[in-house]
């Protein structure tokens, strides 16, 4: 399916190549790290815009709504949602020939892959793309590629992904160093979320709950117990999810005494930019290791990621992680202790 956005035609003497970015993860955070390099990609682009292709578990339309350098998104389905919500239209060779022929009538001239995937390089070279850029990590892929240079994998001791991805843009001279990611939330969108939460004491932190892997998942209790310090401190609690988290938010608030309920807020519908637009007015964010987090420091506020014993996220400055041996390990005090260190939370 192809989501086109409104936009001038370029001009006949840009001689720039139209250009697609595939990107082969498939969470929101996992988006977020590409957007940067996305955006130098589509600086060398025709129109100073990409078509940018994408799983729809990565709401890429919603997150990429607002940037200027996106031309379309185009889903690309090759994982069922859990519970039957969608089924793959792209899933095995029938589906990747129909998806090369809908790629084919977008008369692309270049296509940057962002995956270690032949498969994908191979439904490039289907749909006629002359120019196919990607990793290139053995002679699978490279057989269907045909614009080195190449890159190796990543071998340090984060999370590989961005590290992957900076090493592409900068071998073919997108962009010259790592970038953090920023995001785009409109500012009238930002006024409303500041209105909603005008009355809740400084300085406010966003409790991110909602996580897509249990594995990842604190727990209500730990939320429960952060949220009180952070009160009792002076300071005010936004809790953040999705619907699947509200009932969790609700316990959350519930179990607080009721002479703190004035200073806490439960947000578990809000769109996804309308939850960016209320991490842009937040102080500082705390929660699980999910698309929230990055999208918190992609909006410029402080990120901390309760992650336990998990490779770090070592992209943006802004995203803090907070590691030990498990989750468990990591306690309330702990993390309360961290906010006065970095001067987010008064001392005493």
């Amino acid at each position: 399916m192809v989501h086109r956005k409104a936009s001038s035609s370029p001009a006949l003497s840009d001689t720039r190549p139209s250009t697609a970015v595939w990107h082969d993860e498939f969470g929101i955070g996992d988006l977020i790290w590409h957007l940067p390099f996305f955006e130098k990609i589509a600086e060398q682009s025709r129109g100073g815009r990409v078509t940018v292709i994408a799983s729809p578990t990565t709401c890429a339309n919603q997150l990429l709504a607002h940037e200027p350098w996106v031309e379309r998104v185009v889903a690309f389905e090759r994982r069922a949602l859990r519970g039957g919500q969608r089924t793959a239209t792209h899933t095995g060779w029938q589906g990747m020939r129909q998806f090369a022929r809908e790629l084919r009538t977008l008369h692309l001239d270049r296509i940057v892959i962002f995956s270690k995937s032949a498969t994908l390089a191979s439904v490039a070279w289907l749909a006629r793309i002359p120019q196919r850029v990607g990793y290139g990590f053995d002679t699978g892929q490279r057989c269907w590629l045909n614009q080195p240079p190449y890159i190796h994998p990543y071998e340090g001791k984060a999370v590989p992904i961005f590290h992957e991805v900076a090493a592409l843009s900068m071998a073919h001279g997108f962009c010259s160093q790592p970038l953090p990611p920023r995001v785009r939330v409109p500012e009238v969108l930002v006024e409303q979320a500041r209105a909603r939460l005008a009355d809740l004491p400084r300085p406010l932190f966003a409790l991110v709950i909602g996580t897509s892997d249990p594995i990842k998942q604190w727990g209500g209790l730990r939320y429960m117990q952060l949220a009180r310090l952070l009160m009792e401190a002076g300071g005010s609690v936004l809790i953040l999810g999705g619907p699947g988290e509200e009932s969790l938010a609700l316990d959350i608030q519930h179990c607080l005494p009721e002479s703190l309920h004035a200073r806490i807020r439960v947000w578990c519908r809000e769109t996804l930019m309308g939850s960016a637009a209320a991490l842009r007015v937040c102080d500082a964010s705390i929660g699980n290791d999910t698309g929230a987090a990055n999208l918190a420091a992609a909006c410029e506020r402080p990120s901390y990621v309760v992650l336990g014993p998990r490779p770090p996220l070592d992209h943006d400055p802004l995203m803090r992680m907070l590691r030990a041996s498990s989750l468990e390990a990591i306690r309330p005090e702990h993390i309360a202790e961290r906010l006065r260190q970095d001067g987010l939370l008064p001392v005493g």
